[in-house]
C-alpha cells in the first residue's frame, strides 16, 4: 500500500474516531433510524433516556419507546419524513424500561442512500420534563388563582403606560360590561367605561409612568346595561427590560359590599339620629316639666308673699321698711320668668315663631347692646318641632355672643333660599381665630347645636374675621320629627 494511502486511512481513522466519539458523548439523544424505523446507531445519551443497553437498542423499533398514547403522533411524523426531506418535530412521552415516562422533544430529517434509495432517519431526543412539569404547575396555578378570581368576582389587568394600552382578562371584560373581541385594548377606549370623577385615578399611572409603586384605590363605572358599579383595583409598578414600565393587578367587584357597608352606615346614623333626637325631646319635657313647676308653683307663691306683705304694710300700720324687700321680690319673680322663659317659651308656642324671635330679641337687648330681626313671615307655617330646634339654635348663638363677643349689635336673620331654610347670627364682637374656633366647637353650646343641625340634615359655617357670622340651612322636606 503507498505510503500516502496509509496516511489518508489514519487521518480517516482519526476523523471517525472523532465523530464517534461526538456522537456517543453528545449532550442530546441521537438515533439513526432504517427504512423500517429500527435503530442502527444510537449514543449514550439516547441509552440513559431509555434505559436499556446498546445490544437490546439495536435490536428494537423507535416507536416501542414511544408512549401509546403519542405513538400515532411519531409514526405522523416519520411518514411525512420520508416524503419530504424537511426537519420534523414533535412532542412525546417517551417510555423507558422499567422506568418513569419522561417528556421529550424529538426533532428529525431523512436522508436516502444513493446506492440503494432507502431512508434513513436522522433523529434527536431532547428531555423536556422539567419544562413541561413547570408548564404543568405553571398552569395548574393559573387555574386555580382563576378559579380563586372568578370566586372573588376579580379579574386581571395590565396597564402599559408607554404605548399607553390596557389589558383585560375574560372576567375583567364580564365586570366592565366590554365585548370580548371588540375591546381594542387601547387607553383611549378604556379610559369612558370609567366614571368621569374618577378618571384622573388611572390617567395618573399613565402620565406619571413609576412614580407610584402601589395600586389601591376605587372606581366607579357605568356598565352599557345602565348598572353603576363599584370596583377596586389593586396592584404594583413593573420594569423589565423587555416589556419596559408598566402596572399590573387585579379589579374586584365590591359593588355589593358597599352596599351592605352603605345600608350598615345608614341604619348606625340613623340609630344616632334616633338616639339623639330622643335625648333632645327628654330635655324639652324636662323643661317643659320644670317651667310649669317655677311658674305655677313658686312664682305663684312669690307673688301671693308680696301681695301680703303689701296688704300688711297698708292696714297694720307697721313701720317696716318694705321697699327694701319688694324689690327682692320682683327681682326674684323677674328672674323666675326668664328662667322660666328660657325652659320653655310659651309665647312660641301661643303666639307664633316669628313672635317669639322678636320677644327673645327685645328682652335680651339692652341700652348697650341691640338685637335686630330680618324674619320671613312664612316661617310661621314650619313645623312645630322645626321651630322649637331653630329657635334653641338661634337662643344658643345669642347667648355665646351675649358672652364672649364683647358686641354692641346682633342681627337675626331667618328666610329662603331654593327651597331651604337659611338662618344667620351676626355681630359686631371682637370675634376670634383659628384656634379659638376649635375650642369653641368643642363646647357644649356648639356641639348642641351641631346636633341639632344634623338631626335637620343641615350645614353649619362659622366665619369669625370682622365679628362673628354663623350660618346654618338645611331643606325642611328633608326633617322627620
Amino acid at each position: 500500500m503507498p505510503k500516502t494511502d496509509s496516511l489518508a486511512n489514519a487521518n480517516n481513522d482519526t476523523a471517525y474516531s472523532k465523530f464517534a466519539n461526538f456522537f456517543d458523548f453528545a449532550p442530546l439523544g441521537y438515533f439513526i433510524l432504517d427504512g423500517l424505523w429500527r435503530i442502527t446507531e444510537i449514543n449514550q445519551m439516547a441509552l440513559a433516556k431509555l434505559n436499556v443497553g446498546k445490544k437490546e437498542a439495536l435490536e428494537s423499533v423507535l416507536t416501542d419507546f414511544i408512549s401509546e398514547d403519542d405513538r400515532e403522533s411519531v409514526i405522523a411524523m416519520l411518514k411525512s419524513l420520508e416524503l419530504a426531506e424537511e426537519k420534523k418535530v414533535c412532542c412525546v412521552k417517551i417510555q423507558p424500561r422499567n422506568g418513569k415516562a419522561i417528556h421529550t422533544l424529538i426533532e428529525g430529517l431523512t436522508r436516502r442512500r444513493l446506492a440503494a434509495g432507502k431512508p434513513e432517519y436522522y433523529i434527536t431526543l431532547t428531555d423536556i420534563t422539567e419544562t413541561k412539569v413547570g408548564e404543568q404547575r405553571l398552569k395548574t396555578v393559573t387555574q386555580r388563582l382563576n378559579q380563586i378570581l372568578r370566586a372573588s368576582t376579580a379579574g386581571t389587568w395590565s396597564i402599559y403606560p408607554d404605548v399607553r394600552e390596557v389589558i383585560l382578562d375574560e372576567y375583567s371584560k364580564e365586570i366592565f360590561e366590554v365585548d370580548r373581541d371588540g375591546f381594542s385594548g387601547k387607553f383611549h377606549d378604556f379610559l369612558p367605561l370609567i366614571a368621569v370623577e374618577d378618571r384622573h385615578k388611572v390617567t395618573q399611572l399613565c402620565n406619571e409612568g413609576g412614580s407610584e409603586l402601589e395600586v389601591d384605590f376605587e372606581l366607579n363605572i357605568v356598565t352599557n346595561s345602565g348598572l353603576q358599579k363599584t370596583i377596586l383595583a389593586k396592584g404594583m409598578h413593573f420594569e423589565t427590560q423587555d416589556e419596559g414600565c408598566y402596572f399590573t393587578g387585579i379589579f374586584i367587584d365590591v359593588t355589593e359590599l358597599r352596599k351592605v357597608t352603605g345600608q350598615k352606615e345608614s341604619a348606625d346614623r340613623n340609630q344616632q339620629k334616633l338616639l339623639t333626637q330622643a335625648i333632645l325631646d327628654a330635655q324639652e319635657k324636662e323643661r317643659n316639666k320644670i317651667s310649669t313647676a317655677l311658674h305655677d308653683s313658686i312664682c305663684q307663691l312669690l307673688y301671693a308673699i308680696r301681695f301680703n306683705l303689701n296688704h300688711a304694710t297698708k292696714n297694720s300700720g307697721f313701720k317696716l321698711n318694705m321697699v327694701q324687700i319688694t324689690g327682692l321680690l320682683d327681682q326674684a319673680i323677674t328672674e323666675i320668668r326668664n328662667l322660666s322663659y328660657d325652659l320653655t317659651p310659651s309665647i312660641l308656642r301661643d303666639f307664633g315663631f316669628t313672635v317669639g324671635i322678636r320677644e327673645m330679641a327685645e328682652r335680651l337687648s339692652t341700652g348697650s347692646f341691640k338685637i335686630s330681626c330680618n324674619l320671613h313671615k312664612e316661617t310661621d307655617l314650619l313645623a312645630k318641632d322645626l321651630q322649637l330646634y331653630i329657635f334653641r339654635i338661634v337662643q344658643e348663638l345669642i347667648n355665646n355672643t351675649i358672652k364672649h363677643a364683647q358686641a354692641t349689635k346682633a342681627e337675626i336673620l331667618i328666610g329662603f333660599d331654593a327651597g331651604c331654610v337659611k338662618i344667620v347670627v351676626s355681630d359686631n364682637g371682637k370675634g376670634f381665630d383659628n384656634k379659638q374656633v376649635d375650642i369653641q366647637r368643642e363646647g357644649s353650646g356648639l356641639r348642641g347645636i351641631r346636633n341639632r343641625i344634623s338631626l335637620l340634615k343641615g350645614t353649619f359655617n362659622i366665619v369669625a374675621e370682622y365679628g362673628t357670622r354663623c350660618e346654618f340651612s338645611f331643606d325642611p322636606n328633608e326633617f322627620q320629627g
